[in-house]
């Protein structure tokens, strides 16, 4: 079986679609990574970073999260994808 995605890139809704097509393996190993690695990841940073009792613990878990989330999306440029 052979399948054959044609675009017409004259035409700006089709250059879009490309791009999105043209990076979906990127995308897709980014969602992975955080879907199955990211809890692992959080797990051992509150594990050997985070006090119980300092009051600000919560917002370095969430920073810890976010620095992630953006490094493991980084080499994608969700812009282009979406406008």
């Amino acid at each position: 079986m052979k399948a054959v995605l044609e675009f017409d890139l004259d035409n700006p809704d089709d250059v879009q679609a490309h791009k999105r097509c043209v990076h979906s393996t990127d995308m897709a190993g980014a969602i992975f990574q955080l879907k199955y690695n990211l809890s692992k990841k959080v797990a051992h940073f509150v594990e050997n970073n985070i006090n119980d009792e300092d009051p600000d613990a919560k917002y370095q878990v969430m920073e810890y999260i976010l620095g992630e989330i953006n490094e493991e999306l980084a080499d994608i440029d969700i812009d282009q994808l979406i406008y």
